[in-house]
């Protein structure tokens, strides 16, 4: 085996055990409970994510650049 084949296997371990460290993470974080307190109805902050929450009056970056939210807005659609 040439240098460039062990350079070539040794990122790859890195990158393999990387890899599985984040899984190991990901899978931990799936066992932590949430404490915060559901308040409102479901359905209602559903509709308002949706439609009011976009919506320039409410998010400062659609307000800011308007022609990216039209554009967004049209590629959404």
């Amino acid at each position: 085996m040439t240098i460039y084949h062990w350079i070539l296997l040794f990122s790859f371990g890195i990158s393999l055990a990387y890899c599985i460290m984040l899984f190991f993470q990901a899978l931990k974080s799936l066992k932590t409970k949430d404490y915060t307190v559901s308040k409102g109805k479901k359905r209602q902050a559903i509709a308002y994510s949706f439609t009011g929450a976009m919506s320039p009056k409410k998010k400062e970056t659609a307000y800011l650049n308007l022609t990216t939210y039209a554009t967004d807005v049209t590629f959404h659609l």
